[in-house]
């Protein structure tokens, strides 16, 4: 296993040969990658699995290289790679900001140069892990204002679209009622139980039910709960998602055989 210097918007490549299943994985470090490769997940599967993890300043040209040689290594591998920086953009200036629009056509333009080095016979597709909208500063509820809200609040935890309220044991009813009476049709503020119905989560493991809030507050439209004092980074952003609205949601698949 071949690994680099790593940072948290790093590059990954991972190759898997297709006919013996294949292992995807977003590493922001060696000793990550070093952890990972460790795991059951792929033991065993070590000589049919490359990894790469490329430097956050590593050029256009040096990243395109890395990632047709990946393709070209095995015949009939899977390739997948990671671009942070429309994300970044628009967490900082916003998605309907020109910096996020000149950097929408810098990725454009890397991934025409990147199909025109491709194989012929290589396929190429290209998603996205979410949506984002930017939030005005009117739409910005600050939880530290009415501080009656996290009465039997344990952890207050999540995203300003998406907030997991951990609450004492046996109050989720009532610290849900209590949120739904304030947001009103601003959010939606189902019990984890409920959420679980809903289906918001799919299947979940019973180790990893924990882990979601007694209560979550899904924001809609332009709405957003934040908190000055535990995350006070969030009011500086401009784009935000998260939640279940379309914007956030409905992200696109090109496929180009």
């Amino acid at each position: 296993v071949g690994v680099g210097a790593g940072r948290v918007d790093d590059l990954v490549v991972v190759t898997a040969e297709l006919g013996h299943g294949h292992v995807l994985a977003e590493l922001h470090s060696p000793e990550e990658a070093e952890t990972w490769m460790r795991r059951d997940l792929v033991e065993g599967r070590r000589d049919r699995l490359d990894l790469l993890v490329i430097g956050r300043h590593a050029g256009p040209h040096e990243r395109l290289d890395v990632v047709v040689e990946a393709s070209e290594a095995t015949p009939g591998s899977l390739v997948y790679t990671y671009e942070s920086t429309l994300d970044h953009t628009g967490h900082e200036k916003g998605c309907t900001s020109p910096e996020w629009r000149d950097r929408l056509r810098g990725i454009d333009h890397d991934l025409a140069d990147l199909r025109a080095e491709l194989a012929p016979g290589t396929a190429m597709l290209v998603t996205a892990d979410h949506g984002m909208l930017d939030l005005p500063r009117d739409g910005r509820f600050d939880v530290e204002a009415e501080p009656h809200l996290l009465a039997d609040v344990t952890v207050f935890a999540g995203e300003a679209r998406f907030r997991h309220l951990y609450t004492r044991s046996g109050t989720e009813q009532e610290v849900a009622g209590r949120w739904r009476d304030r947001v009103g049709e601003q959010a939606l503020v189902l019990t984890r139980d409920e959420a679980e119905a809903a289906g918001w989560f799919g299947s979940i493991d019973d180790a990893v039910r924990p882990r979601i809030g007694d209560v979550v507050v899904a924001s809609l439209g332009d709405f957003g709960v934040f908190s000055s004092r535990h995350f006070g980074i969030e009011l500086h952003m401009a784009g935000f998602h998260g939640s279940v609205t379309p914007a956030e949601m409905r992200v696109p698949l090109l496929v180009d055989l």
